[in-house]
């Protein structure tokens, strides 16, 4: 059986519901086996910087599809959980919660491929079932697009999914994301399965950023800084009706070629942070402002001062309302 996402009560104060970790701020990383050769591969000195700097928590991007046989079981290589595990390990160890995600495939372009994800899913939650709950969260798809931009195809997507990871995690919370690459919009229509039970959140993405000489008119200041009010203001309406608070998972400057603009697209979209409640979110990426591969060190101190100026607010109360 299904449940609308929005089951709460109108206007309700932000509440986070028993078991559902706080994850604070933190910052979008990759494992040691990326494929993308602009997320850099983990490295222990990069887990106690993020956490020495005040942050919370890693949203931690594995890439399983080029690991994983591409028949049926969908056995995923022992070699990718044993290179993975150095990241885990490191990054609990520094006293980071992590979100654990998939990211970087194309297997979202056939809407049968449910299944494949699915086990996925179950080797993954199998393996990380011993992570207590309050440390390890599980984002279920990233960004979904394409055939999942279909509504009734993500939300069946979600129900194999979650199946899946309750084998073995009965209370592992778990983030639901939007189609139209988790596009707030679209809360309204996603619909959470009954086996997440109390324990999920909703998340979304807000990323851009506007050319000094824009080519384009959706490229200029004033058409981003609307585009970012206008997301921000979606999940606030959802975060109100459901009492909820909502998880940012992916926010800040977008693309490798933007320093520019990186400062004053952070700032614009830390102010909407700020302005909407947001209590929750994962910036994107941590080598945009870590030097992650030479000498280590922050390159970018002014866009992490912004970072750290949202890290003093009132978190949301725990546990069940009154």
């Amino acid at each position: 059986m299904l449940a609308l996402g929005h089951r709460a009560q109108a206007e309700s104060p932000l509440r986070l519901p028993e078991g559902v970790p706080d994850l604070g701020f933190g910052f979008n990383v990759s494992t040691r086996v990326p494929r993308a050769a602009f997320w850099p591969p983990f490295r222990p000195e990069h887990a106690r910087a993020i956490r020495a700097a005040g942050f919370h928590h890693v949203r931690l991007r594995m890439e399983v599809m080029q690991h994983a046989d591409p028949e049926p079981p969908y056995r995923i290589a022992p070699e990718f959980f044993e290179a993975n595990d150095e990241a885990v390990r490191g990054y609990l160890a520094a006293g980071l919660k992590i979100v654990l995600c998939l990211a970087g495939d194309d297997y979202e372009k056939d809407p049968a491929n449910d299944t494949r994800v699915a086990e996925w899913w179950r080797q993954l939650a199998a393996w990380y079932r011993r992570v207590p709950d309050e440390d390890m969260v599980f984002d279920l798809l990233v960004e979904p697009n394409h055939a999942l931009d279909d509504i009734a195809v993500l939300n069946r997507w979600h129900v194999s999914l979650t199946a899946a990871v309750r084998e073995t995690n009965p209370r592992r919370t778990l983030i639901y994301s939007p189609g139209r690459f988790s596009h707030p919009v679209l809360f309204d229509r996603m619909v959470i399965p009954e086996a997440a039970g109390e324990q999920w959140l909703a998340g979304f993405n807000v990323l851009g950023h506007w050319d000094e000489t824009p080519t384009s008119p959706n490229r200029r200041e004033s058409f981003q800084r609307a585009r970012f009010e206008q997301r921000f203001a979606q999940a606030a309406r959802y975060q109100r009706r459901t009492g909820r608070p909502v998880y940012l998972a992916a926010w800040g400057c977008f693309g490798e070629g933007s320093d520019a603009t990186r400062l004053p697209v952070t700032r614009a979209q830390a102010d909407l942070i700020r302005k909407h409640d947001v209590r929750m979110a994962s910036y994107i990426a941590f080598h945009h402002v870590y030097e992650a591969r030479a000498e280590p060190r922050w390159t970018r101190p002014d866009v992490l001062a912004v970072l750290q100026g949202l890290l003093i607010v009132d978190r949301p109360a725990a546990g069940p309302g009154p």
